[in-house]
């Protein structure tokens, strides 16, 4: 029987690294990544279904000016929120944001070229 807990949704394709090793390909968005409101209403179909967890990858997801709006949407319809991100555009707002959203974890990927590291 399946018994689903998490979702690891690739929320964009945009990404400020551009690995050459990436799996996704990630450089630019998508051409039809859903809006903020298809977003919110997708989390609310995921809670529906009986998720418990959603991570934000990508792609960079803090790239999409809506992630923090997605997150508290994870978090009111009583899901947990976590992110896969390479942190490059961080600042303290985003800092003070993801803290915000008590996040079940928070992932971060080193991976890069040799002038990154």
């Amino acid at each position: 029987m399946l018994d689903p807990k998490t979702v690891v949704w690739e929320y964009t394709l945009r990404c400020n690294s551009k690995c050459i090793h990436c799996g996704s390909s990630a450089v630019h968005a998508r051409k039809n990544e859903l809006s903020t409101d298809e977003c919110s209403d997708l989390v609310e179909q995921i809670s529906d279904v009986g998720f418990e967890l959603v991570i934000l990858s990508g792609g960079e997801p803090t790239l999409r000016e809506d992630w923090y709006e997605t997150g508290k949407k994870i978090n009111e319809v009583g899901m947990q929120f976590g992110m896969i991100s390479n942190a490059l555009k961080w600042n303290e707002k985003t800092i003070d944001n993801i803290a915000s959203l008590d996040p079940y974890a928070i992932g971060f990927s080193v991976d890069g070229e040799e002038e990154l590291h």
